[in-house]
């Protein structure tokens, strides 16, 4: 059995826990490999993050150079990397496959809905937590279960057969579990953390266990909260990767004490500016302050308004979505263009919906509508460089006949000013075909 290395509380003391124990390893060299299997990519991914920032720097040793972020299953996936080279990993696709293949086959009491994509992705799931159940534990469900849970096995072992020749997660997990040589297997990933421990199936909880033990070092970093319910299916993964549990006699959960009675939301959000300005006064930082709300309609509209009105600094989820920003609907047009064949009305109306700009230089919405409307270009990219040609030549020929006529006029004379719109639209031609040309580059 493993002692963790810390247990503490989520947020801020556990990155700092993370901090502290990179730091110690990093003082036998910078370079020195380190591993942190975090639960999800978005928790590798925002603990780097924070990591690499200036906010966390622990003794002389900071910084994340030869620190790696995977999740369980990829550790395990780069361990068994030279292993079940017979069998490939099941993948969506082929889950979907098999199981509309035994749907077709035998759809059971399946048969009125055996077509809707909603039983699909229903048994898909349903054969993605079977396949972490052994042989003991399926044949116990189909003897000792009821109706429903011996319909879920036999389906479960009807999707596998249509499966030979894949290998499932459970699968994987317990090759790397299984490697005899799996310290010397480890040794490139150096130190081991796992970091904030959440629920794992038995087959990776035995590959972690093992992990832990065969590593050249490693820690565990325990996240907890404090409730003995919410707290439990972490130390349940603990035990299944051979961890103590460990309690640190942390302080009972904060829970709300006080209630405010107000008329309406936008009274109810300023009564919340008012408490967040009093805890900041006595020394709370900002970012340990939390607002929630019930609904995002009224509350996320009132909070950004009179927060702004405050001059209160915040962060937080905004229900507006990128798509729905001038920048957003920009992208999605621009990569929509290929699909519409490069209609024109399309290409104009991305350039006159945004401040695009062509280069260094703006675009000019107005003026490249009139050209390209006049030369008679619709859609495609052939159709758009042939129809701007044949006009730039059309242009190029005009002007070469004002010049050779060798007009000596004026500046404002009627004929200097054609020139120079001619002069003007060959440089709108060739700009314009450029935009086009790079954009579908």
């Amino acid at each position: 059995m493993i002692e963790p290395s810390h247990v503490v509380g989520y947020g801020r003391e556990a990155s700092e826990a993370l901090a502290s124990t990179i730091a110690q390893v990093k003082q036998a060299g910078p370079l020195a490999p380190i591993t942190v299997v975090v639960s999800s990519n978005f928790v590798g991914l925002s603990a780097r993050r924070l990591l690499g920032s200036a906010d966390l720097q622990t003794g002389d040793r900071s910084g994340i150079a030869n620190v790696s972020f995977v999740t369980p299953f990829q550790l395990a996936e780069l361990v068994a990397a030279d292993l079940l080279l017979d069998t490939k990993p099941i993948t969506n696709p082929v889950l979907g496959a098999a199981v509309r293949r035994v749907l077709a086959d035998d759809p059971g009491p399946y048969a009125p809905v055996a077509r809707h994509e909603a039983t699909e992705a229903a048994l898909a799931s349903l054969f993605a937590e079977l396949a972490n159940v052994d042989e003991q534990g399926l044949e116990s469900i189909a003897d000792e279960g009821s109706t429903a849970a011996i319909l879920a096995v036999r389906f479960y072992r009807a999707i596998a057969r249509h499966l030979d020749g894949f290998h499932t997660e459970h699968d994987l997990a317990t090759a790397a579990a299984d490697r005899s040589d799996l310290g010397r297997r480890l040794e490139p990933f150096g130190h081991i953390v796992w970091y904030l421990p959440a629920p794992v199936t038995p087959a990776l909880g035995r590959f972690l266990d093992r992990a832990l033990h065969d590593a050249a070092s490693s820690s565990v970093i325990v996240g907890i909260t404090g409730d003995d319910d919410a707290d439990e299916p972490v130390w349940r993964s603990c035990d299944l990767a051979g961890v103590v549990r460990r309690q640190p006699g942390f302080p009972a959960p904060i829970t709300g004490d006080h209630i405010v009675s107000v008329t309406d939301a936008a009274e109810e959000v300023r009564v919340v500016c008012s408490r967040v300005f009093a805890l900041a006064a006595a020394g709370m930082s900002l970012d340990r302050i939390g607002v929630f709300y019930p609904s995002a309609d009224p509350y996320v509209r009132i909070i950004e308004q009179q927060f702004a009105a405050a001059e209160l600094i915040s962060n937080g989820p905004d229900r507006r979505r990128v798509a729905d920003s001038v920048a957003g609907r920009t992208l999605l047009g621009a990569l929509s263009l290929p699909a519409a064949r490069w209609r024109r009305d399309r290409v104009i109306a991305l350039i006159s919906g945004a401040p695009v700009r062509s280069g260094n230089d703006p675009v000019r919405p107005t003026t490249w509508d009139s050209l390209s409307r006049e030369s008679g270009v619709v859609r495609d990219l052939a159709d758009w460089r042939s129809k701007l040609e044949h006009d730039r030549s059309v242009t190029q020929t005009l002007l070469d006949a004002i010049i050779e006529s060798g007009d000596e006029l004026p500046e404002a004379d009627a004929s200097s000013r054609r020139r120079q719109r001619l002069v003007d639209r060959l440089a709108d031609n060739r700009q314009l075909l450029k935009f086009v040309e790079r954009l579908a580059e």
